[in-house]
């Protein structure tokens, strides 16, 4: 069963303990129905509520999942129609920063870190990715492990979704390490981009 969720419609500024939004379910290419969240901590809410239960009905069949909870903890939790609908919505946002980082600029990755070179007008940066030997130059000169603009969406999407992964995992082992750190350090990234000489994305 492919599930994918289109039109949708995010509201940054509603979504306080949830991420705020709607948007239409579409199983094996086919519109079945739609789902939204206030965004005040409540569950999804499908309509009608057979696509949900159908959703429920192959959750069953993948694996459980298990995740961080920081300090190296995790926990194992089954499959749902909801955790299909946060997965969805996670590929949307990673594609939404894929979009921003490769319109006008070089979008790469490092490590987990997503990075952008630019802007270019549109005949320079066209220029720059079809031809291998200024690309060998950008290799050379910035070190990407991967560059995005060079990949299809979906590659590019599992990449970033990998990178996360691993990233996150590594940040549990470091904050292991810390003593007074709360889960929720933030590092700042575009501040950090800048004084490596990177344009923010």
């Amino acid at each position: 069963m492919k599930i994918e969720l289109k039109n949708v419609k995010h509201a940054a500024f509603a979504s306080q303990e949830t991420c705020c939004f709607e948007a239409s379910i579409y199983i094996d290419g086919v519109k079945r129905g739609t789902v939204r969240n206030d965004g005040h901590g409540g569950s999804h809410e499908f309509h009608p509520w057979q696509v949900a239960t159908e959703m429920n009905a192959y959750a069953k069949t993948l694996p459980a999942r298990t995740g961080s909870i920081g300090d190296g903890r995790t926990h194992t939790y089954d499959m749902d129609a909801e955790t299909l609908v946060d997965d969805q919505m996670t590929r949307w946002f990673i594609a939404k920063d894929i979009k921003k980082a490769t319109t006008g600029k070089i979008g790469f990755m490092r490590g987990d870190s997503m990075m952008t070179v630019g802007p270019y007008t549109p005949e320079r940066l066209a220029q720059i990715l079809s031809t291998p030997s200024l690309i060998e130059d950008f290799k050379l000169k910035h070190k990407p492990d991967h560059i995005l603009n060079l990949m299809s969406p979906d590659d590019a999407i599992e990449l970033v979704l990998r990178t996360q992964d691993v990233g996150d995992k590594e940040a549990d082992k470091a904050m292991q390490k810390l003593d007074g750190i709360g889960d929720n350090a933030v590092v700042d990234q575009d501040a950090a981009e800048e004084a490596l000489g990177f344009a923010p994305k």
